[in-house]
């Protein structure tokens, strides 16, 4: 571990973006100890190949890498762009090895990246950031292209990049969901007034019943943070100067279902009264879609489309200075059993020294 750590620190870069994340892992020793065989040779051209939107094969700074170092690169990327299947039977286990390792060779990354660069304790914002980032690509199987890398504010964007974590959701399913039913984002399909409207839309992008099946039983999973109050106070506001202490507070609400909102919605099998007309009745108040409990793992969803990684859900709570870049403060809350009131406490110093 020694080795992957030193590995990691050399390709810490002040502004290393998410399509630079998979770069970093795959250095680590421990998938250069995974043997490359001679046949795998042709089935990573093919697999470079068809990833060729998200890595540079013939980069010639790529290619004089390690074979072992390529593969890993390789089947990472495969991971998180959606396409284990184009991984060969070959390469099979070597995915399987690569995806096993993952947890504990991202957890180490981010430990390292995590390491101060000045003397006010501070560390790089942005190779943190877009470790957390890929990350999620690997877990939800959404291509790092898609993600913004240069830090611009682009919400249509990230929007329709919500709608990619869905299963057999892909961007062509997710601009007919935008064109025909004026869903641009996984909040949006959430706040379709229930499932069979849902259904409609889905089915009017492409998908089949089964297919929406799957995306119905994935929406309940989806985790929701709201902002729910925020308070900025300091001793003595009257008079107030620089280096001042200042504490700000804030009600972070975390809860699953995709909405955050109830509707109003008319029950489909409405009672009938003697005389054969329907009664007026008051629409029932139903949620969009219900949440669920997970208290481990073995409660999340199987994901229809990527190879099986076991890992814990968690959130990371962090202060980050995105014009100097440098992360403050920092903390990691793991997402364990039912939603509980927990005070967390992050603090920082000022002013920010520069290295």
């Amino acid at each position: 571990m020694k080795e992957t750590q030193y590995y990691f620190h050399t390709e810490r870069k002040p502004h290393l973006g998410v399509m630079k994340a998979a770069r970093v892992l795959s250095v680590a020793s421990e998938y250069v100890q995974i043997p490359v065989k001679q046949q795998h040779d042709e089935p990573v051209k093919k697999l470079l190949n068809a990833l060729r939107g998200e890595v540079d094969a013939k980069d010639p700074r790529f290619v004089k890498r390690h074979p072992a170092i390529i593969k890993a690169h390789a089947l990472l990327l495969a991971q998180a762009s959606r396409k284990t299947h184009e991984v060969s039977e070959t390469l099979r286990p070597d995915l399987k090895q690569v995806m096993k390792l993952f947890p504990t060779l991202f957890a180490e990354a981010v430990n390292v990246f995590l390491a101060p660069v000045n003397q006010t304790g501070y560390a790089y914002a942005k190779p943190v950031l877009s470790l957390l980032e890929f990350s999620q690509c690997v877990t939800q199987a959404v291509a790092p292209s898609t993600r913004r890398d240069d830090g611009s504010a682009d919400a249509g964007k990230d929007n329709a990049v919500s709608l990619l974590q869905l299963p057999h959701v892909d961007e062509k399913t997710a601009g007919l969901l935008a064109k025909k039913g004026g869903v641009r984002s996984i909040g949006d399909l959430a706040q379709v007034p229930g499932p069979h409207k849902r259904a409609e839309a889905l089915l009017a992008a492409g998908l089949s019943k089964m297919q929406v099946a799957d995306v119905e039983a994935h929406l309940v999973f989806v985790p929701r943070a709201d902002i729910l109050e925020g308070t900025i106070e300091t001793d003595g506001e009257q008079m107030i100067v620089e280096q001042d202490v200042v504490t700000c507070t804030l009600n972070v609400k975390i809860s699953r279902g995709g909405a955050g909102a109830e509707v109003f919605a008319i029950a489909e099998n409405e009672l009938t009264s003697s005389a054969g007309e329907k009664p007026k009745e008051k629409p029932a108040r139903l949620p969009l879609v219900g949440g669920a409990v997970v208290r481990s793992a073995a409660d999340l969803p199987p994901l229809p489309f990527c190879e099986h990684c076991d890992r814990e859900e968690g959130w990371w709570i962090a202060i980050v200075d995105h014009a100097a870049n440098f992360i403050l403060s920092h903390r990691k809350l793991d997402a364990k059993g039912t939603a509980l009131r927990v005070s967390q406490i992050l603090t920082h110093c000022l002013p920010i020294v520069r290295p």
